[in-house]
């Protein structure tokens, strides 16, 4: 074919058009003459085009969708050409990304002729229908009907003997099947997870992150945790946590916190160092991170030995600041470094340690707080790292003081510190409580203190009764109140 001078199609550059500019960066002499190719043979390579500038601009992938691109796009993979069926793969592969048109790609029967081509495909076919697989297997009821098209199988294949990028993408896929628990036993049937473990210790950042990715999932079941931890993935998942990128250090974390319900393997965890990297991630990772983490380090405080070592990775000061009054709405985090102090304070030095960090004002600050989802936690606790009133008041005042430098209103909290250490008396600003007595008097308390000072009330405010009001009592004068 007769090329022209001046560049090719890909930088749109034509002879005698524009000043002089650098050569290339295709490294090409100059491009063929455009021709029209017939849409059965390679037609879709346009529409690609189109979809992959898309990715920036939603509305132009739908203007391709709304005009039977896909219908289209299907019926080339079903009848057309290897060229026509890899281009049209490669046109859904960016479609797929979309996850409103996910569900049309699907209902008009493109995962059957999509695994054909994974199977009998030319190497670039092969590559975009895994990458399709992988974003079609991000919708639940889509995973089942993978699996039974076959494409098991050929995905474990890739993982074997594919190139780097396949390689990557069948990990991916492989990730979101896992997600789907019938799927499990079949993955491992396929012996899947050496190539995964394999690929956790090559050189690829993407591959490494999708590996954990699946072998994440696949934690989820007993007998798989234990196949998983044989296979020795424990030094590559830690160096992942260790110098991954982000997204791998994420899938190492929730890998970990799952592989961390089994103790022997927790020893293997603290043995290689994943506590210091995981206190890290309690510093540095996102909200999804953190939780993970905790969860991690909940398992692990199960272990009696291994208790002293989540402080000796500084992890302390983080936990603590997890239980902030901010971040009460944050069910998942909030709720495991409860659990982890619940296993601290059973060691007396270890409670006493905790206390030296300010956990009292803490905990008695998610105590009250409103909407707090792990108040009746931290009430619990706060109960054992102060046995007495004297303690009790301490932490309340502590908690207030906290409060006001958070709300600029230190003055107006140091002139009521004293009634917030009364038991009863006056209804006064910090008091959380009021009772109502039939004589008419309405006298105000802290709950908790109030709790530790008297057996009948102990029994109402550490059950989980929220109310601030408390109704008159017909047998309890104002006198009667204070006598309890």
């Amino acid at each position: 074919r007769r090329r022209r001078p001046g560049g090719c199609r890909g930088c749109a550059r034509r002879a005698g058009q524009g000043p002089p500019r650098p050569p290339c960066a295709h490294r090409c002499r100059g491009a063929a003459a455009p021709r029209r190719i017939p849409a059965r043979h390679g037609g879709a390579g346009p529409i690609h085009g189109r979809a992959r500038r898309a990715r920036d601009g939603r509305g132009f992938a739908q203007t391709i969708v709304d005009a039977g691109a896909v219908p289209a796009l299907v019926e080339l993979l079903l009848s057309g050409v290897s060229l026509g069926k890899s281009n049209a793969a490669r046109a859904l592969a960016w479609l797929s990304e979309d996850a409103s048109h996910r569900a049309l790609i699907v209902a008009e029967g493109a995962l059957a002729p999509l695994v054909d081509l994974l199977r009998s495909g030319t190497e670039d076919g092969k590559s975009y229908a895994v990458a399709v697989i992988g974003d079609l297997a991000q919708d639940v009821p889509t995973r089942a009907v993978i699996v039974k098209e076959g494409a098991l199988p050929l995905l474990v294949d890739l993982l074997r003997s594919g190139t780097q990028r396949d390689k990557t993408n069948a990990a991916y896929a492989i990730g979101w099947l896992a997600q789907y628990a019938p799927t499990r036993a079949l993955i491992l049937s396929e012996l899947a997870l050496a190539p995964l473990v394999k690929m956790l210790r090559s050189n690829m950042d993407g591959g490494k992150s999708y590996a954990a990715f699946a072998l994440a999932w696949l934690s989820e079941d007993l007998s798989a945790r234990t196949l998983i931890v044989e296979t020795g993935v424990m030094p590559p998942l830690v160096a992942l946590l260790r110098t991954g990128t982000d997204d791998g250090k994420s899938n190492a974390t929730l890998t970990i916190s799952r592989l961390a319900q089994d103790a022997p393997t927790r020893t293997l965890i603290v043995k290689e160092g994943a506590l210091t990297l995981l206190a890290k991630m309690l510093r540095t990772g996102n909200e999804d991170d953190k939780m993970n983490a905790t969860r991690a380090m909940l398992w692990i405080a199960h272990d009696e030995p291994h208790r002293a070592r989540i402080l000796d990775a500084d992890a302390l000061p983080s936990l603590i600041a997890l239980l902030s009054p901010s971040r009460a709405s944050d069910l998942g985090a909030g709720k495991n470094v409860c659990g982890i102090l619940e296993h601290l304070f059973v060691d007396a030095r270890l409670r006493e340690l905790v206390g030296q960090h300010g956990a009292a004002g803490t905990l008695a600050a998610a105590a009250y707080s409103r909407g707090c989802a792990w108040a009746s936690e931290a009430r619990t606790l706060l109960l054992v790292l102060c046995p007495t009133q004297e303690d009790s008041g301490r932490a309340l005042m502590t908690m207030h003081l906290k409060c006001a430098e958070l709300s600029a209103e230190r003055d107006a909290a140091a002139s009521s510190l004293e009634s917030f250490a009364s038991l009863a008396g006056p209804v006064a600003k910090g008091h959380d409580v009021v009772f109502c007595c039939t004589d008419g008097e309405r006298i105000g308390g802290i709950r908790l203190l109030i709790a530790r000072a008297s057996p009948h009330y102990e029994r109402m405010y550490l059950g989980g009764t929220e109310s601030a009001i408390v109704e008159p009592d017909l047998d309890f004068s104002s006198a009667a109140h204070r006598a309890l």
